[in-house]
């Protein structure tokens, strides 16, 4: 028989087993759940994540940029990872679309994805650091 994991019971008295050090209760967790609304359509994570910095209705959400929401703790990484996406689309895009223009235009394109990404990462790291507040800024 495989082994369950940990037996555990939460604050609210639910029994559940887990393999990991993770304390939360799914029973609980399911309970939390929106029953409508955008939210109600994530997953856990996500929704945790938007919850705790007080993200619970679409206008709110629209007040940030994809990148203030998917990398508050580490925009330089985030950035770069971008500029690798826009490489290799550039790249594929030059391929691909060769004969529409100049052939330089869309190499130029892939060859300076990353260096603008890594800018505008620094532009970001260091207005924040300038005004010491978050990556992330709260409404």
């Amino acid at each position: 028989m495989p082994k369950k994991g940990t037996r555990k019971v939460c604050d609210n008295g639910h029994t559940f087993y887990k393999s990991s050090d993770c304390p939360t209760c799914p029973t609980c967790e399911k309970l939390k759940e929106p029953a409508s609304g955008f939210l109600g359509l994530l997953s856990n994570p996500a929704r945790n994540t938007l919850l705790y910095y007080e993200i619970n209705t679409i206008q709110k959400l629209a007040g940030y940029t994809e990148k203030e929401i998917l990398a508050p703790q580490n925009p330089m990484k985030h950035a770069i990872i971008l500029g690798i996406i826009g490489t290799v689309l550039s790249a594929v895009g030059a391929v691909v679309a060769a004969d529409l223009g100049p052939v330089w235009y869309a190499w130029t394109l892939a060859v300076i994805a990353i260096p603008i990404a890594w800018l505008g990462g620094k532009l970001y790291e260091m207005k924040h650091a300038a005004s010491g507040s978050e990556y992330i800024i709260k409404q």
